[in-house]
């Protein structure tokens, strides 16, 4: 009889603060403790590179050395968090709880409510877990990086500069050579060093090229423009257990905040693709963490909200290529006859599997995109040659992970540019709910609209590319290589359905039945107002007996909605114990039909109450371990109600792909 996993914990300790004062329900296998100063109590297993950072810059405020502290320490535990291989489905594994207790110098901000709440928003969308909760201590100091770390000695303001997070890869080198010919502003690039020396190498590599004098454009002043800033941090004396880096955008774009808020200026540029950007999941095991969201609309309008707060000012993250797909970009690169820099530039995800004398992996999703997107520039003559240790197109794929990309990414094309309007938006209804309220498109189907011609032409660009490789590769005369992408081509694997993991259409939305005393339907009305966007979006359907019509017969009513439901909410209170028809009915019943595997049940403990010992008591409450919505535990009641809204999302979405 299996009551479903419960939700993984991380507690982690940061800058010597006391886990246990602010945490102490958790388990010695859940905690972990970071440190980067050499010297402290606890040995330094983080390299956070602050004062090399604070030097090139000669001072930063209090404030702003937090944000890069925080930043640093969330990227390490998600790199120090375990969740599986790419073949676990457990959603549990994938999606957790976070809770940080971090020593910090401006106390006095960081506890605010609306910063923790803010926090919490972002990191817990950007990384497709549960919640980030935060507990700041005051009293944290660190030495003087230098003489100049003083702020007589801050960098000077520079209001007509723009701030761009630089990568070197496609998309941000076509930003950096469209901002150096379209304006005479002085750039600033800002890069995360993470430890790999192939990414710093290429990083240096084409910021070398870029500042060349180019005889075409003899005003250009690239040499004297440019200005780039390296921040490091990464994991001491060990390898990283997660790859996904899921957290890595943020500390990326709080480095970029960091030098924007020093130079006076109101916003930074992220340039990517919005066909990245969205990353439509491909196949339903990608469903929470596993789909990286760094460049989401609805991340970038939490980090305007968080970076607002932070800046004391209206402060905003600018994406000037979303309605760009990959073809597109490298497409702005031609226009400006650089494409010779394009094979300068590194896309790919997992460079330390690179050998000899390649560039790319050339399986990676990175890879993936970027081979089409050349083919569909017309630009493969001059830029792929060598790059790639893995060439799909001719040679046969051993990685089965590898394969599955390839098809995975070709079969959406497909979609996208097979898709009628309508088609596009049943399939993906759910996710095109957390995208096109956050574009600033007032009109929905406007919106909608905008969305699906991206895809379609991303699909059509796709195919374009096919038939170029086509072209050029396949030899009537001969058979293409077992498992190579033109032996795909030649089987149509792409267009069987058969090795997807799951059914690829929405399932139905969850049945979620709230079983609550009439004493706490004040707080079943806020419960249910948390839960409003997964009713939105089709992901559940609720009902209670309010519901219920004048005439109809009110237990008849219950006991169908009872007996159909997937998900059986519990709403705990002394009142809910003492009410036989809750307890002995209601109950008794959910926990039946739990223990068939016909529903799920979620205690929700409202008040504080004894409920320990019950029938239920066996089974993972909410909120964070079982502690009272209506509780000292929490900043407020609506923090405890999204942290109960979030793990309902988690067990309804695990229930529904069963």
């Amino acid at each position: 009889m299996s009551h479903g996993p419960a939700i993984a914990r991380s507690f982690v300790a940061c800058n010597g603060a006391n886990l246990l004062a602010h945490f102490p329900q958790s388990a010695p296998h859940e905690r972990l403790t970071l440190e980067y100063r050499d010297g402290a109590a606890d040995p330094r297993n983080l390299n956070i590179h602050l004062p090399k950072f604070v030097g090139d810059l000669n001072y930063l405020p209090p404030r702003l050395l937090d944000l890069l502290e925080i930043a640093s320490y969330v990227y390490g535990a998600d790199r120090n968090t375990y969740r599986g291989s790419k073949s676990d489905v457990e959603y549990h594994r994938w999606s957790r709880e976070y809770h940080f207790a971090v020593r910090v110098r401006d106390h006095d901000f960081w506890k605010q409510p609306q910063v923790v709440a803010a926090l919490d928003d972002l990191l817990s969308f950007l990384s497709g877990n549960v919640c980030f909760r935060f507990e700041f201590d005051g009293g944290h100091s660190t030495p003087q990086a230098n003489l100049f770390d003083a702020e007589e000695f801050a960098l000077a303001p520079n209001p007509d500069a723009r701030v761009i997070l630089y990568s070197g890869g496609l998309d941000s080198l076509a930003g950096v050579v469209e901002e150096l010919d379209h304006s005479d502003r002085d750039l600033y690039l800002v890069s995360h060093r993470s430890g790999q020396p192939a990414t710093s190498k290429t990083q240096d590599r084409l910021l070398d090229a870029l500042r060349r004098p180019d005889p075409a454009r003899p005003n250009l002043r690239a040499a004297d423009r440019l200005k780039h800033y390296r921040f490091g941090c990464s994991l001491k004396g060990e390898r990283a257990r997660e790859e996904t880096q899921r957290t890595r955008f943020f500390l990326y774009s709080a480095i970029a905040f960091v030098l924007a808020d020093l130079l006076g200026l109101d916003a930074l540029t992220v340039y990517e693709n919005g066909v990245t950007s969205l990353n439509f999941p491909k196949r339903q095991d990608l469903a929470q963490g596993r789909a990286t969201r760094t460049t989401h609309p609805r991340t970038i309008t939490a980090l305007n909200a968080f970076f607002s707060l932070v800046a004391g000012r209206p402060f905003r993250v600018d994406t000037p290529y979303f309605w760009d797909t990959k073809t597109d970009v490298l497409k702005r690169i031609a226009a400006l006859n650089r494409e010779g820099l394009i094979s300068s530039s590194v896309s790919c995800s997992k460079t330390f599997k690179v050998g000899g004398g390649g560039t790319h992996c050339g399986g990676c999703s990175q890879c993936v995109d970027r081979r089409f997107a050349t083919w569909a520039a017309d630009l493969q003559d001059g830029v792929e040659g060598g790059i790639y240790a893995t060439d799909f197109l001719t040679e046969s794929v051993a990685d089965g992970d590898m394969r599955t990309t390839i098809k995975d990414f070709v079969r959406q094309a497909r979609d996208f540019a097979n898709e009628s309007l309508d088609a596009f938006y049943t399939k993906r209804a759910s996710d095109l709910a957390d995208v096109y309220e956050y574009l600033g498109i007032a009109d929905e189907e406007e919106a909608i609209d905008r969305l699906w011609g991206l895809c379609h032409r991303h699909g059509d660009q796709v195919k374009e590319a096919i038939g170029r490789m086509r072209e050029a590769y396949d030899d009537p005369y001969t058979t293409p290589k077992v498992d190579s992408f033109l032996d795909m081509l030649r089987q149509r694997e792409y267009l069987k359905e058969k090795d997807m993991t799951v059914d690829r259409t929405d399932p139905p939305p969850a049945e979620v039945f709230f079983s609550y005393s009439h004493a706490d339907e004040a707080l079943r009305d806020e419960l249910a107002k948390s839960l409003s966007l997964m009713q939105r979006q089709g992901v559940i359907n609720g009902w209670h007996d309010r519901r219920i019509g004048a005439g109809q017969e009110w237990k008849g009513e219950i006991d169908e909605h009872l007996n159909g439901a997937g998900v059986i909410l519990l709403l705990v209170s002394a009142d809910f114990l003492n009410s036989d028809y809750c307890y002995d009915v209601e109950m008794k019943r959910a926990m039946e039909r739990h223990a068939s595997g016909a529903a799920r049940v979620i205690p929700v403990i409202l008040r504080e109450c004894d409920w320990h010992s019950s029938e239920f008591g066996k089974l993972q409450a909410l909120p964070t371990d079982g502690k009272a919505v209506r509780g000292r535990h929490w900043h407020d009641q609506d923090e405890a109600f999204t942290i109960v809204a979030k793990g309902i999302r988690v067990a309804v979405e695990e229930w529904r792909r069963r």
